[in-house]
């Protein structure tokens, strides 16, 4: 399922659904502050600062392997799972859109949002703009970004991607600025179960184990 913008939706829409998404977004920054080197590769500063972002992405990718290692021997222990995505990524303190995304997935299982699928940004051809997001599948179908930490409908957001976050975002580089949401379909990957639905049972679990991602 590819969503665009072509539907029209008013940018400054804060209804209750869009308000209670866009407090779930903020959940992942303030849940496990951390850097990106992502974000800063968007600065105007960037190449004075490309040691560093190069040791960040190296961290990145150490933080990445160890989960994806950890996943193998850990089978369909739920909890053990939860804790292997988020607690390498405490111990980091670093992270991309790939960890945001995952860190909004929980956060929005724990405060009842369902119908979601981790999916990418991509170009009419299906080339990745690199970035990474929660599509909720609702009536009107919207976006949680936990890395840039807001959430809108997918006109609004991709608007948004095009103007306000453009900075993140090579259209020179892939020739467009046309935007479409793709959700990941696989659930082998070591993250896959993030988007199956979660049961009463385990959601409670991750609410005693993370109490600090509850809304209240």
């Amino acid at each position: 399922m590819n969503i665009n913008n072509k539907s029209h939706i008013s940018f400054t829409s804060r209804n209750k659904t869009i308000r209670l998404a866009d407090d779930i977004a903020r959940i992942p920054n303030r849940w496990i502050p951390r850097v990106s080197s992502s974000k800063y590769e968007g600065l105007k500063s960037s190449q004075k600062n490309e040691k560093l972002i190069f040791a960040m992405e190296a961290d990145i990718s150490d933080l990445r392997l160890l989960q994806k290692l950890k996943s193998i021997f850990i089978g369909n222990n739920f909890i053990k799972n939860i804790k292997n995505v988020v607690e390498p990524i405490k111990r980091f303190k670093i992270g991309n859109c790939g960890e945001s995304v995952d860190l909004a997935a929980i956060a929005a299982r724990v405060n009842g949002i369902k119908n979601i699928s981790i999916a990418s940004i991509r170009t009419p051809t299906g080339i990745p703009f690199d970035h990474a997001v929660l599509l909720v599948n609702d009536k009107k179908p919207y976006i949680i970004d936990g890395w840039l930490g807001f959430a809108d409908y997918v006109p609004n957001a991709i608007l948004r991607y095009k103007k306000e976050f453009r900075n993140h975002f090579d259209f020179e580089k892939l020739g467009t600025e046309e935007m479409f949401v793709v959700p990941y379909k696989s659930v082998k990957i070591f993250n896959g179960f993030l988007n199956k639905e979660f049961t009463k049972k385990e959601i409670n679990e991750i609410k005693k184990l993370y109490p600090e991602i509850v809304l209240k």
